[in-house]
């Protein structure tokens, strides 16, 4: 654009003025305009023409701005190159119209971390009928601090740093065989010190809600091309985290304490070597029988949800943001919100679970907190909570100084961005991991030894390697693009899900 020496100049687009060198930069010497990635990202447009201006004393210059779905499709005027790297997108996809004979009913297919405020997994439904996910914990974990309830069942028992789990308090139903998106939504949009709650900077862009600059699945589903039918259910970690064997013991719920930033989720990053995603159920049907002779089942719940403290869409102290307030005990007028608690409720006999009304002590409390006392482990050993679906998380393959195969410790390829599995066998809930073509046998040497992350490695499947050729846009301020459209299956079935007979 040639402004014939003009120095003084305005920029207005979709009816909004630009600011050089923040929103556009102009060379003289060039003759180049250029507008900002990034204030075209916050002017969120929709697809479609939108003109803009530039008016000088001497007159003014009209130009155009495109928005388009894709920067790969026809008519695209943005810069391409050739690279060889993994097409997901050229996976065939399939209709599954009867379940797959010989695995889970439900399972892990892919799984997608490291990712900020928009990880998540994937699983099918592999049934007749609708699941509901319902009273689920989706929990991230260390695998090699599991076991300390001693249950064996292969439940993962201690949720990474105590707090990177999330529960499932929604109807969340999955239609009969089809698949569905658990979107775990890890931001932390409040702090607590000295017992107050306030709000993180920017807590708007953290806090799920239809306002402008909230998180919603649109958005979710803008991050990776996905078609509007596609299932994607929104959880949020729960960092703050309830103790009932310290607070107000009338109600059993006790008091709520937050997690330091430290233990909180930390995209599951590769420092940690033997990783692994599961959901679990709670079953609060399950009675269980003191020494005493008294019978109580487990409730759990999240109290003060996002949803109800931010009804009008901002923070509204006059909700219950305190625990047993003004009560005089140990705990009292703590703030919290979004908060996971686990207590007994005693009832009447193991058949008639009418609640008692009894008041419960110290000693019937279930620490969520410190993951560490009897009460907690007997949620594992007594039956509580079962594990309906598991995947282990396998690091990418990157060489060392010394030119040997080595874990990536922050890799950003295939394995970061979706990670494949086959369907469990029936009656397991392990998905297999699926290797790129001709690394197996990378995964088998650097995990020698280790039962557990070997027992999680599928087939490999032919086709799915790295040197496929893909066309991605020159510039790197369209990432979000290659990853839709070529890092994940999210929302697509696959033949890679199913095992081959051997």
């Amino acid at each position: 654009m040639d402004l014939a020496g003009e120095t003084e100049y305005d920029v207005l687009l979709n009816g909004k003025l630009l600011e050089e060198y923040v929103d556009f930069t102009y060379d003289e010497s060039t003759k180049e305009f250029e507008i900002l990635g990034t204030t075209l990202y916050d002017l969120e447009l929709e697809l479609g023409k939108y003109a803009g201006y530039v008016f000088t004393e001497g007159g003014y210059a009209r130009f155009e701005v495109i928005v388009i779905a894709s920067a790969t499709e026809e008519g695209s005027t943005i810069p391409m190159k050739t690279i060889n790297d993994i097409n997901l997108s050229a996976m065939p996809t399939m209709a599954i119209t009867e379940p797959i004979p010989g695995v889970a009913d439900l399972f892990i297919t892919e799984v997608s971390t490291d990712m900020g405020h928009y990880n998540y997994i994937e699983v099918f439904n592999n049934t007749t009928e609708a699941y509901n996910l319902k009273d689920h914990r989706i929990v991230f974990a260390n695998l090699t601090q599991q076991g300390k309830s001693e249950a064996t069942n292969g439940v993962f028992d201690m949720a990474l740093g105590g707090a990177s789990a999330a529960y499932i308090y929604q109807d969340y139903e999955i239609p009969a065989l089809s698949s569905a998106i658990i979107w775990i939504v890890n931001t932390s949009p409040w702090e607590v010190a000295s017992n107050k709650l306030s709000e993180a900077e920017g807590v708007a862009s953290l806090l799920l809600g239809d306002a402008e600059g909230n998180l919603n699945v649109a958005k979710f589903k803008g991050v990776y091309g996905l078609d509007e039918s596609t299932l994607v259910f929104p959880v949020r970690t729960n960092y703050m985290i309830g103790r009932s064997d310290y607070g107000d013991l009338s109600t059993g719920w006790g008091t709520a304490l937050s997690k330091g930033s430290s233990n909180r989720w930390a995209d599951i990053n590769s420092s940690v070597a033997d990783r692994g995603v599961q959901i679990q159920k709670m079953d609060e049907t399950k009675v269980f029988k003191t020494e005493d002779g008294k019978f109580y089942t487990i409730e759990m719940d999240v109290l003060n949800r996002e949803e109800d403290i931010y009804a009008d869409g901002k923070l509204d102290e006059n909700d219950n943001l305190l625990i047993n307030p003004d009560a005089g005990i140990s705990g009292s007028n703590r703030q919290f919100i979004h908060a996971i608690f686990a207590r007994r409720v005693y009832v009447t006999s193991e058949t008639d679970l009418t609640p008692t009304g009894q008041v419960l002590v110290a000693a019937d409390g279930i620490d969520l907190y410190n993951q560490n006392t009897a009460n907690y482990y007997a949620m594992y050993t007594g039956g509580f909570i079962t594990p309906v679906a598991t995947a282990l998380v396998y690091p990418d393959i990157t060489t060392n100084d010394a030119g040997e195969d080595a874990a990536a410790k922050w890799g950003k390829s295939y394995t970061t961005f979706a990670m494949q599995y086959q369907a469990p066998a029936a009656g397991e809930h392990l998905s297999k991991f699926i290797p790129l073509e001709g690394e197996r046998t990378k995964y088998e040497t650097m995990f020698a030894g280790n039962a557990l992350m070997l027992s999680g490695l599928g087939q490999e499947f032919a086709g799915y390697a790295a040197n496929t050729e893909v066309k991605v846009p020159e510039s790197n301020v369209y990432p979000t693009d290659y990853l839709a459209e070529n890092h994940n299956t999210a929302g697509r079935v696959t033949a890679m899900m199913i095992p081959t007979q051997e």
